[in-house]
């Protein structure tokens, strides 16, 4: 008889490195009713899940079979039940209980035998008048014969707590038994109908058995299974002739937390039996249930073997964070992943020491995946739900009366707490990161957290005992020998002093001085580099689970070097680029070292976003040329000269086999490249995301190979001869968004890595915003827009450029309050300072005026000021490169001039020129008068772009700025130039509008 109790979707496979000990076996003493602790529990904890102390558990050996073999294929067979007062007993009856038509009376148990082959599984099912109330439900016994002697009974739930539905148990293994037989009896009052003993054949023998030829396959031994590291993928307990899943994996879930269960099975298996027994899970799920699959997505066993339950539809593989909906806690499928242990914890017996890691260490894993960081924490669905929970947890009991239940097991709940502390140190553990080779040789240890600054020696002292500290610029005191050892490990040398680095006293806390010591091959000076999943590298002591850390986060020189325990922060990200290698600051070309024929390219010379890197036959074109441009120590962005859009890792990618493309650039990590020395002048070229370095796809070396990334051998194909090529022409590159706030991020992540002061305008309010370029340029910042609120755009570009302090141009009714609330939290220093009038000319008075004062020597005004129209955007925009470059205030003059107010603020300000941007229709004859004791300049044009032209005349004439590198911009947006004028004033050249898209 099948059940269609609930349905479940179907999910993957995948595969996980962790580490898991294997202790000896804590098996089952025999205990004759697990149903009634099931019950005793209920009653008296509520199931509350709180931890207590651990009961020592039975240690007993297993009592299965250390062989067995996929040999037969899997069935599933049914028997019915006969009221027990008709049936004759097996002692008295070698065929068993005989059958009777005579339906049971109420209160009267009834009975089940069958024969059983292969390593056989069994459940039970039934009907009765009560089918909601779980109290209600019969008591369920199993005994079973094995070699000729029946076991005990022993009692079992009747009632299996995963479904939403009563009338089924859960399975329970049997192993090597070729008997069973079940009693069902009823409370008072309740009749036991339709009740059915169901049988399942895994299709696993012990070794040797005589079953099976077509299905015969090499003999599983234990020490197959054995916690060996990885998670075991449904292929591993698949049995050929299982029937298939009924339903396709659905990744429909979204999970916030993990839910641990026990599977209520027998505790002394053996290590062999584990597959046969999780085959027989999903054939009883899937055949009888009709659920289709497994419903836990995790199984672990008592030896730690963790194994792939519910399928998640990749082949060969377990896939972390999967969201395939599972089948596990009636309510909570779409938003918790189940673990399940295989066992029963009611009683006396305890989860094996293995268990309870890997069980923590498969949570860890998905959680890791899933990007949750706590597992103390707490989430919101049906209440506040905690991350990790054992099912019968009372949060859980909104989803239904089935999950009052007593499952994980006391003995499991005694250890909840263990399971969060180790899935905390899991997710914590930088050792399951993986390593990273960059050979031996001589490095720079660049900070991500300030790509301009390096670890040095304190002062460049010789001396045993000086600090490690954080320095900007480029000295020798921060060029580091990294000797790699047998193990993989590094001593790290200062090559200025000789000496090692070193933990001092080989004392590893939080906080311990990290010291420049006499070598000593000790433990304190061994290092492992460990690839960091944002980027970069953490440098882990040997002496344990610590890392190096810029103390407080800082990134002033000075900060001191400190170990640290993990918290997965850019202040203990570290970049290791050669200090050796060297590259022209000229345009050049890339050939594979000693292939001189070849070159590195960017395919078909392509000017589009994702264009892939590749080898090519040398012709000097453009697309062939790069300049690498300096972000740190031996730290680059590489630029095609032709389309002049960055070399890039296709979606941040860090695998090996990553490919690598063209991009605009970003100021991610996935466009930074360190530089490795592959000896005889050439250079190898790593992601500064991965360490990985630039490979040709199967070392082959001719035209039209793919460049990927890949782990650094210091072999030919990963080696680069760089040699300066003089470019033909300029580059393009378009800088774009969907929007005008992504434009002008990409305009801001073009010209500027990192800026301690970020200026706020308002996309939308442009009269403020005029004012923004000339505090910009004073303050060496970059030009962001916003909306009146902000958005996610603006606060990623804050952190990725380290702002410690902003400046807001406008009223709150172009920038908010709450943005300028939300700026405040973004920027270190927690410092914004506003300017803003009631009119746009009282904004533009308050910058000239005020920003001195209030920015102290951060703002000093040039000899020049600006003047253009207040009426419209585009003359004070063509001059914003201008106003940037001199620190030259723009002040904005309506149709009758300047107020009386502004007039004052400028003489008193001292300047002595004046730029008049724009016609006399535009800015009256009558402001000349006005400062008419200033030397006034007028640059105007029939239209706003023939203003622009003049402005870009006059701006080269002056050399004040060059047109090596022109920004044109829409002369019909103004979001879109106002966002360039700052680009172009940093990087020293022109801006000039067009006149539409063809222009």
């Amino acid at each position: 008889m099948r059940r269609n109790l609930l349905r479940m979707v179907v999910g993957g496979v995948a595969a996980f490195s962790m580490v898991m000990p294997v202790v000896p076996a804590m098996a089952d003493p025999g205990a004759a009713s697990v149903a009634g602790a099931v019950r005793a529990a209920v009653a008296t904890t509520g199931t509350s899940g709180t931890t207590g102390t651990v009961t020592t558990a039975v240690d007993t050996s297993a009592d299965g079979p250390s062989h067995v073999a996929k040999t037969h294929a899997p069935k599933t067979e049914e028997q019915s039940f006969t009221p027990e007062s008709a049936a004759t007993s097996d002692q008295d009856q070698p065929q068993g209980p005989r059958r009777s038509r005579r339906q049971a009376q109420p209160g009267e148990a009834v009975v089940a035998q069958a024969d059983l082959s292969g390593l056989a599984t069994v459940g039970v099912d039934w009907q009765q008048q009560d089918m909601d109330d779980v109290d209600n439900a019969p008591t369920y016994e199993l005994r079973y014969l094995t070699g000729g002697t029946w076991s005990d009974w022993v009692e079992l739930p009747s009632v299996d707590e995963d479904t939403d539905t009563m009338g089924v148990s859960p399975s329970y293994y049997v192993g090597e038994a070729t008997k069973a037989e079940a009693r069902l009896t009823p409370k008072s009052g309740q009749t036991i109908t339709e009740a059915t003993l169901v049988t399942i054949d895994s299709g696993y023998s012990a070794a040797g058995d005589a079953q099976g030829s077509a299905y015969k396959s090499a003999v599983r031994t234990a020490a197959a299974v054995t916690a060996s590291g990885t998670i075991h993928t449904r292929e591993e307990w698949w049995v050929n002739g299982n029937p298939a899943m009924t339903w396709p994996p659905e990744r429909t879930g979204h999970w916030k937390g993990a839910i641990v269960h026990h599977t209520v099975d027998r505790n002394n298996y053996s290590q062999a039996e584990v597959p046969a027994m999780v085959n027989g899970i999903y054939l009883y799920h899937n055949v009888h249930n009709d659920w289709g699959d497994i419903g836990y997505q995790l199984l672990v066993d008592r030896y730690g073997g963790i194994w792939e339950g519910r399928d998640e539809g990749v082949p060969n593989q377990v896939v972390p964070a999967s969201q395939v909906a599972g089948a596990q806690s009636v309510g909570f499928n779409y938003d918790t992943f189940g673990v399940s242990m295989i066992g029963s914890y009611h009683l006396n017996v305890a989860p094996t020491d293995a268990q309870i890691n890997s069980v923590a260490a498969a949570i860890a894993w998905e959680f890791n995946a899933l990007g949750i960081t706590d597992p103390y924490g707490t989430f919101q669905y049906k209440g506040t739900q905690p991350r990790i929970t054992g099912h019968g947890d009372q949060s859980h009991w909104v989803g239904g009366s089935l999950n009052r239940t007593a499952c994980p097991g006391q003995q499991v709940w005694n250890r909840m707490g263990e399971i969060r502390d180790k899935v905390y140190d899991d997710l914590n553990d930088v050792t399951r990161l993986p390593l990273l080779s960059v050979g031996s040789g001589t490095f720079y240890i660049d900070a991500v957290r300030n790509l301009k600054s390096s670890l040095i020696v304190e002062n460049g002292s010789a001396d045993s005992g000086a600090s490690v500290r954080l320095q900007s610029g480029e000295r020798d005191a921060m060029r580091f020998a990294f000797n790699r050892q047998s193990d993989g490990s590094y001593e790290i040398m200062n090559v200025n002093s000789g000496l090692a680095l070193d933990v001092q006293g080989g004392n590893a806390t939080s906080g311990a001085v990290v010291q420049q010591w006499t070598r000593n091959g000790s433990t304190a000076q061994r290092w492992w580099l460990r690839v960091a999943d944002s980027g970069g590298v953490y440098i882990q002591s040997a002496l344990g689970n610590w890392v190096l850390d810029l103390t407080g986060g800082g990134t002033a020189d000075g900060t001191k070097v400190q170990l640290y325990a993990p918290n997965w922060t850019s202040s203990q990200q570290f970049i290791v680029a050669s200090a050796t290698a060297t590259v022209p600051d000229d345009s050049v070309r890339l050939a594979p070292a000693g292939h001189d024929a070849t070159t590195f390219g960017v395919a078909d010379g392509s000017y589009d976003d994702g264009a892939k890197l590749q080898l090519q036959d040398w012709s000097g074109a453009d697309s062939q040329l790069f300049r690498f441009d300096r972000a740190g120590n031996g730290l680059f962005t590489i630029r095609s000269v032709n389309s002049a859009k960055v070399l890039d890792a296709v979606g941040g990618g860090t695998a090996n086999g990553t490919r690598v493309q063209q991009w605009p650039s970003n100021g991610s990590m996935a466009q930074l490249w360190a530089l490795r020395d592959a000896g005889n002048g050439a250079i190898g070229i790593a992601s500064a995301k991965s360490g990985r370095v630039l490979d040709m796809l199967n070392e082959h070396v001719e035209a039209g190979t793919v460049v990927q990334l890949y782990d650094w051998k210091g072999i030919g194909a990963q080696s680069w001869s760089v040699s300066v090529v003089t470019s033909s022409r300029g580059g393009l590159s378009r800088l774009a968004g969907v929007t005008r706030y992504e434009t002008a991020d990409a305009v801001v992540a073009a010209g500027f890595e990192r800026s301690d002061w970020v200026v706020v305008a308002s996309g939308e309010a442009f009269p403020d915003a005029l004012s923004a370029s000339a505090l910009a340029g004073a303050l060496d910042a970059p030009v962001l827009l916003s909306g009146p609120d902000g958005g996610d755009v603006l606060a990623s570009r804050i952190r990725s450029l380290g702002a410690k302090r902003a400046v807001l141009i406008g009223s709150e009714a172009a920038l908010s309050s709450a943005l300028e609330d939300r700026v405040r939290g973004l920027v270190s220093e927690h410092r914004v300072v506003r300017f803003g009038g009631s009119t746009r000319y009282g904004t533009s008075l308050g910058v000239l005026r005020d920003a001195p004062g209030e920015l102290g020597s951060a703002v000093v005004w040039s000899d020049t000021v600006i003047v253009a129209s207040g009426e419209g955007p585009y003359d004070a925009l063509s001059a914003s490169p201008l106003a940037y470059r001199l620190k030259a205030p723009v002040v904005l003059a309506g149709r009758d001039g300047l107020d009386e107010a502004m007039v004052r603020a400028v003489r008193d300000a001292g300047f002595r020129k004046v730029l008049l941007v724009g016609g006399e229709s535009v800015v009256p004859v009558r402001v000349e008068s006005q400062l008419g004791s200033l030397s006034v300049t007028r640059l105007a044009g029939a239209t706003r772009y023939g203003t622009s032209a003049e402005v870009v005349a006059y701006a080269l004439e002056h050399r004040i700025l060059e047109a090596d590198g022109v920004v044109l911009a829409s002369g019909e947006n103004y979001p879109d130039a106002l966002a360039g004028g700052a680009l172009a004033g940093r990087t020293g050249n022109v801006l000039a509008l067009v006149d539409g898209p063809d222009a």
